[in-house]
């Protein structure tokens, strides 16, 4: 076993380049390795019908639920967030507001993307307004070819921004969603 060295601050930099799952990816891993982990405890659970029963006695290859169990928990370990220091979140609020200030430049407007138009339809009542998408300005202005163009050369902005604000707020379901910047 060799001696492994890291230099100060080598290890803020790992910290700032980890990955955190999702918040809804993040409780279903728990949910699966914690659920196989209890059966492989040899808990006794409720049946339907009254009484109760070790599932682990009727399970064929407990071996192989092991094996699911700890691939489970390592994939949630490897994505659960982390404290960080706080020069660190300093540093990565000021790239995430960077990289934020980049990609609205050229973002398609949400009028641009889902313009509607009032429509007269009638029913037995009479005539009643509705409001529909307007497919023709949709594409007089071109909104899902300029939409795609700007997603094609903010892709690895985007995905920079979503890891940075999952590793700030893993709490926050909604907090890497970039649709909140458009206009």
């Amino acid at each position: 076993m060799g001696l492994k060295i890291m230099v100060k601050g080598e290890a803020d930099k790992i910290d700032s380049q980890r990955e955190v799952h999702h918040l809804s990816a993040r409780k279903e891993l728990e949910a699966e390795y914690k659920g196989r982990e209890r059966i492989l405890s040899g808990a006794m659970e409720e049946a339907i019908g009254g009484g109760s029963y070790r599932p682990l006695d009727r399970i064929q290859d407990p071996r192989a639920m092991r094996k699911e169990m700890m691939e489970y928990k390592r994939n949630y370990e490897k994505g659960a967030p982390i404290k960080l220091a706080p020069q660190v979140e300093n540093e990565l609020w000021k790239k995430a507001k960077r990289l934020k200030d980049e990609f609205v430049v050229g973002m398609v407007s949400k009028a641009d993307m889902h313009p509607v138009k009032a429509r007269s339809v009638m029913t037995k009542d009479g005539a009643v307004v509705k409001w529909v998408a307007d497919y023709d300005k949709m594409r007089e202005t071109k909104s899902i070819e300029r939409n795609q163009a700007w997603l094609k050369a903010n892709q690895p902005k985007l995905n920079e921004f979503k890891r940075i604000m999952r590793l700030l707020e893993p709490d926050n379901p909604n907090i890497a969603n970039y649709e909140r910047f458009r206009k």
